[in-house]
């Protein structure tokens, strides 16, 4: 499977290029392209790992944090399609992968999407999950009557959080030619639009269930920091966490490769 990664950032120069450098260190072969702002110094991202950088100008930054999805589909859709890869994976700057992407996920079929923190709709309601629930329950409501006008599905979805998520590329070009609507956000649009279009959801693995403190002390969209003591201890174990979220300390990448059994 030849992999691509979207790296998503809009801030901190010095950050993203440590984790850009980490990323080619891990992904040799993977092509990494740029989706984010017009940051001071983000070309010096080229010279890290970045083939290129999109930029989406005429959104502000509260939609381009909601509708991570749409960002995708803009940049698929200006030069992704142009791009050779079966799977597309995005990694927000924050996300921090301290293995390849064969090892973290290699178990996600070719064909299906990956996903992180899949849990049933219904009981992401009950969670009493925000993006379904309260002011944006008449658009999650307006978001099924358009899948359903859209594909004729109207059967139960899931909810996930979108960090690292893996999207193959057949996915990309039907979602492109979708005028998919910013109801609700990218964490309940994709799931429903994917089983809509007839794809599997596969777990990704790295947010395993939500609420759950062993969890969400390494893995989180919360925005709890991960410390680097943390990290560290788990790369030091054989058979330790491999991915952190949110993750904001700047750490070299020889110190990570060194932590790493």
């Amino acid at each position: 499977m030849k992999r691509s990664i979207l790296f998503r950032f809009h801030k901190n120069p010095e950050l993203c290029k440590d984790r850009l450098r980490l990323l080619k260190e891990l992904n040799p072969e993977v092509n990494i392209y740029g989706l984010g702002e017009n940051i001071n110094r983000s070309e010096e991202l080229k010279e890290a790992g970045l083939e290129d950088i999109h930029v989406i100008d005429d959104k502000d930054s509260e939609w381009k944090w909601m509708n991570g999805d749409l960002a995708v589909r803009d940049w698929f859709k200006n030069k992704g399609k142009n791009r050779d890869f079966d799977m597309l994976h995005v990694v927000e700057w924050d996300l921090l992968l301290a293995a390849p992407l064969d090892e973290i996920c290699g178990h996600i079929s070719k064909g299906s999407l990956g996903l992180s923190g899949l849990k049933p709709i219904d009981e992401a309601e009950n969670y009493g999950w925000s993006w379904i629930t309260g002011e944006y329950r008449d658009e999650w409501r307006k978001l099924r009557e358009w899948v359903e006008s859209q594909t004729g599905y109207s059967g139960e979805s899931f909810g996930c959080i979108f960090p690292g998520c893996c999207l193959p590329r057949s996915f990309l070009e039907e979602y492109s030619d979708l005028d998919v609507p910013a109801y609700s956000n990218d964490e309940v649009r994709v799931p429903l639009i994917a089983e809509a279009l007839g794809y599997k959801l596969e777990r990704t693995g790295l947010y395993p269930e939500w609420g759950q403190t062993s969890i969400n002390r390494y893995f989180n969209a919360t925005g709890d920091l991960i410390h680097p003591e943390k990290i560290r201890g788990e790369l030091e174990k054989t058979g330790g966490r491999r991915a952190f979220h949110p993750v904001r300390d700047r750490i070299g990448k020889d110190k990570l490769m060194d932590w790493r059994i």
